[in-house]
């Protein structure tokens, strides 16, 4: 089989290392491939560059009479693919010669696939490795875009390689006013409605981290535009997850998912400080989240959920968590007392450890407080344990032992850590 392969490289003042990036691309092992490469505005700097592979007759230039952007320039691309397969390329971007050939023999062995990735590999400001998102599976459109819609899925997949059919399906990729923010996201769980993300455990993609990347200026921009890009983002992930086949049970389902992430460190954490939303945050993106949703073109939220707004908008309330501020009260704790200059619960390491059982599940960035030091704590539920250093219990007394938050706020009232004299 030989099956053709499109790749788009989309190119905005790209002259630094848009050389090298078509230089990469030629040298693929695979060869049934033609690169569009789309200049999104006149630039005689990159039409020179380009113009050395055109010799090549699979690679073609097209210039945009006017900038689109580069979502704009994307869709223009997308828009073209008549193909197998496609994969966007960015302009700084490098990879391996057996890059397609690799994925491409991926796809054809696992025909449920939409789209297969391999690792990225970051070069640039930002040194690796990095964590690999897992491949998203699942015989269902439904649990594939219910597993996006829970947890954090990096743009990685982004740059793989996916079928023509799953391009069709996903459409062009979304815009939002908070500079496009999470957009490669949503459009991957467009692409999940027709099958698999397959992860390829091979260092084949190499992306450049410089100062101008979007995903570098994202946690640049104070707490308040983060906020409203992630809404922007989770009311674009919920427009393309609801437009599978489903059961009214089953876009409840979906629709409950969207609101678990707004505030979910899983899914949301690695693009702005979760751990450190006030309820005043909290409650600013559930409403700019309901905000949206109300507002979108592409959803009618009421005849999905076969729900009205108020009741739609009083059970969501109901399972977003919001803290009240209410004290943590401590239930348990121990070992207690304990020993002067002896250790004490053991751990693997050799270091001493407490634990502490709190009245309700604890949220993410709570620690302890032994006396003046402050201990960073597991959570589990309920349970919250930490690592002792010895210098804290040198010497006999009682240490107020307290739970406290991000900021070192304190959550609840102190016990008394008791330390007794070695005998």
């Amino acid at each position: 089989m030989q099956e053709r392969v499109t790749i788009g490289v989309p190119v905005y003042r790209g002259e630094a290392f848009l050389e090298e990036t078509l230089h990469s691309i030629q040298k693929q092992t695979y060869r049934r491939f033609e690169v569009l490469i789309s200049l999104d505005g006149p630039d005689p700097v990159c039409e020179k560059i380009c113009a050395r592979f055109l010799e090549d007759s699979r690679f073609k230039l097209s210039i945009r009479p006017e900038r689109l952007g580069w979502i704009g320039n994307l869709n223009w691309l997308l828009a073209q693919v008549a193909s197998d397969f496609w994969y966007f390329h960015q302009q700084d971007d490098l990879t391996e010669p057996d890059y397609i050939e690799v994925l491409l023999e991926h796809a054809r062995s696992n025909p449920t696939a939409a789209l297969v990735y391999s690792d990225l590999v970051p070069i640039g400001r930002i040194k690796g490795p990095f964590t690999q998102p897992r491949s998203v599976r699942g015989a269902t459109a439904f649990m594939r875009v219910m597993t996006l819609l829970h947890e954090h899925f990096p743009a990685f997949a982004f740059r793989g390689l996916t079928r023509a059919a799953a391009v069709h399906e996903a459409g062009n990729v979304q815009t939002n006013e908070i500079e496009n923010a999470g957009v490669p996201i949503s459009w991957l769980t467009g692409v999940a409605r027709v099958g698999e993300l397959l992860h390829v455990p091979r260092p084949l993609y190499r992306k450049r981290y410089h100062s101008n990347n979007t995903e570098s200026k994202w946690r640049e921009w104070p707490k308040e535009k983060q906020i409203r890009g992630w809404c922007a983002h989770c009311v674009n992930m919920l427009e393309q997850a609801m437009r599978i086949q489903a059961t009214i049970q089953e876009f409840r389902m979906l629709w409950l998912a969207a609101v678990e992430r707004l505030t979910s460190p899983r899914a949301g954490g690695h693009f702005f400080p979760i751990a450190e939303l006030t309820t005043s945050d909290r409650e600013m993106i559930f409403d700019g989240f309901i905000d949206r949703a109300r507002a979108s073109t592409m959803l009618n939220v009421p005849a999905l959920l076969d729900a009205e707004w108020p009741e739609i908008q009083q059970w969501s309330r109901g399972f977003y968590w919001i803290p009240s501020g209410a004290p943590i009260e401590i239930k348990d704790f121990g070992p207690n007392p304990v020993c002067a200059g002896m250790l004490f619960n053991v751990q693997p390491n050799g270091e001493s450890a407490v634990w502490v059982r709190i009245s309700r599940a604890g949220e993410p960035g709570l620690k302890l407080q032994l006396g003046n030091t402050v201990l960073d704590a597991v959570l589990d539920s309920t349970l919250l344990t930490a690592h002792v250093p010895a210098a804290v219990t040198q010497h006999a007394g009682k240490i107020p032992l307290i739970v406290i938050g991000h900021w070192g706020e304190a959550r609840s009232d102190p016990v008394m850590f008791e330390v007794l004299e070695r005998k």
